[in-house]
Formats: C-alpha cells, structure tokens, sequence
C-alpha cells in the first residue's frame, strides 16, 4: 500500500502560479508588465477535420498593466493583458 501511494504521488505535477497574484501591494501601485507565452504540443482540430498528428508551436508576447486598490477595507488588484 505505502508503494502505491509513493507511485501516485511521484506522478502528480506542481501548478504554476501568476507571478504578484498573491502580493499585498500598496494601494495605488501600478506596474506595466512584459512578458511572453509559449506554447506547443498537438492541436485538437475538428474530428470531421481532414487534420492527422497536427502540432503546433507559438511564442506570444504579452503586455499587461497591474493597478492595486482598496475595496471594502481590503487590498485589491486588477490585471489587465493584451496578447
């Protein structure tokens, strides 16, 4: 039994985490942020699709604006992106 709980356990994967999601800032903090996005692995198309073993590969880059606030007596954030 304690084999299989250490085989399950050495299959399952970390999340990753929005860098600044859970950091109390300042109210009225505000940041312009650069990053990039990329992806590749199989594209899932449309079954009807003439498509077989279709893969991709992209590199996006992303600017987004972060503002911090107070709301009802708490620290709040809003991030907004743009691909």
């Amino acid at each position: 039994m304690l084999f299989s709980l250490a085989a399950a356990a050495a299959s399952l994967f970390a999340q990753d985490l929005t860098p600044r999601a859970y950091l109390i800032t300042p109210t009225g903090s505000h940041a312009v942020i650069l990053s990039s996005s990329f992806n590749q692995g199989a594209v899932l198309a449309d079954p009807s699709a003439p498509i077989e073993d279709g893969k991709g590969t992209f590199a996006v880059p992303v600017l987004a604006y972060y503002q911090s606030f107070g709301l009802f007596g708490r620290s709040s954030n809003v991030t907004q992106m743009l691909p």
